[in-house]
């Protein structure tokens, strides 16, 4: 891993810190980044680790730091991409409402696909809008970018759960479910934070979104490996949080 050469090297190890911390493993992902002599440059890769560490052990301040000035710089510099991408990083970690203004201006400055998307993003996780948060979703689906369409979608089931919407929060987290088991198990703060307010648990979401296909207890229980018993256990708890009767009313959810 350390052969090579150093600027290939540094680039690859930040970006492994950023995928370790933000699948929870903060120890991990804070050890290798320590690997790294003081006096070596870790570039932007290493701003964007050491702020997702900072986050993840309740740093937030630092974090938010460490971003809006890199992006500043970036931008002054008129490295668009890097400083968007700073930005949107900001937004994840809980800064939506410090990036989303100067990530409007890049976007609107400097038209182009990228950083329209990130811009949109950035101001529905601010604003709180589902319907803004649901659309970027779809967008970061059809790029292939499954974790940011994860995020965005469970960004927008919070918002529904805050309106009382419990069905449309339900279906919106199951979404973000199907994004996320794309990406091998993340844990983003975004994904952590609207799990806590989603009624339902990620096993029973499971189990309603392949009964609602159509699948019998049998089946689904076949294919998770559970009892019959346990499968209709669950859906009962499911049936009794969303307030429906039956399998039927899980379809049209």
């Amino acid at each position: 891993m350390t052969a090579g050469p150093i600027s290939l090297y540094i680039p690859a190890l930040a970006s492994l810190v950023i995928v370790l911390v933000a699948h929870g493993d903060l120890d991990e992902g804070r050890a290798l980044l320590a690997t790294v002599p003081a006096e070596v440059d870790t570039g932007p890769g290493g701003v964007v680790a050491r702020a997702w560490i900072a986050a993840a052990e309740g740093d937030t301040a630092t974090a938010r730091r460490l971003l809006l000035s890199e992006a500043e710089a970036m931008t002054a510099s008129g490295h668009v991409f890097l400083a968007g991408t700073f930005l949107l990083h900001l937004a994840r970690l809980g800064g939506a409402d410090a990036a989303a203004a100067p990530l409007a201006r890049l976007a609107a400055a400097h038209p182009g696909e990228l950083l329209a998307c990130q811009a949109a993003h950035v101001a529905a996780e601010a604003a709180g809008d589902r319907a803004g948060l649901e659309a970027v979703g779809d967008q970061w689906s059809r790029s292939g970018a499954h974790l940011l369409a994860a995020e965005a979608f469970a960004s927008a089931a919070r918002v529904a759960r805050a309106d009382g919407e419990q069905r449309v929060a339900v279906a919106l987290q199951a979404r973000s479910d199907e994004e996320a088991a794309r990406c091998e198990g993340a844990a983003t703060p975004l994904l952590k934070f609207t799990e806590e307010l989603t009624p339902l648990t990620r096993r029973e979401r499971e189990i309603a979104a392949l009964a609602a296909e159509g699948a019998s207890s049998k089946q689904i229980a076949s294919k998770l490996f559970l009892s019959t018993r346990t499968v209709d256990n669950h859906l009962q708890s499911v049936y009794g949080k969303l307030g429906i009767s039956g399998r039927h009313e899980l379809a049209r959810l």
